[in-house]
């Protein structure tokens, strides 16, 4: 599909305080994105203020379980290479 010229994807992330962790908990990505949806007007105001562009995009957030699911993996991989060096 086409992007619309006033609109274009953008994105950040966020990772929870321990590193050992499967990555943010339900309830840290619930209230982080609750925080920036009460934000977007105050975050669109200081946009527009700092930006010299005609039309200021709309700005939305959305839960992204893509950081998590990586991390998963990766210890799904490591997982395996430890079973890898008992075996073999």
């Amino acid at each position: 599909g086409s992007i619309h010229p006033k609109y274009g994807p953008s994105g950040g992330g966020m990772i929870g305080d321990d590193p050992d962790s499967s990555g943010t908990t339900e309830e840290e990505k619930k209230s982080a994105y609750k925080s920036l949806k009460g934000a977007t007007g105050f975050i669109r105001s200081e946009l527009s203020k700092r930006l010299r562009i005609k039309f200021l995009p709309e700005i939305f957030f959305v839960i992204d379980e893509s950081i998590d699911e990586g991390i998963r993996i990766s210890k799904l991989i490591e997982r395996i290479h430890e079973g890898e060096e008992r075996s073999g």
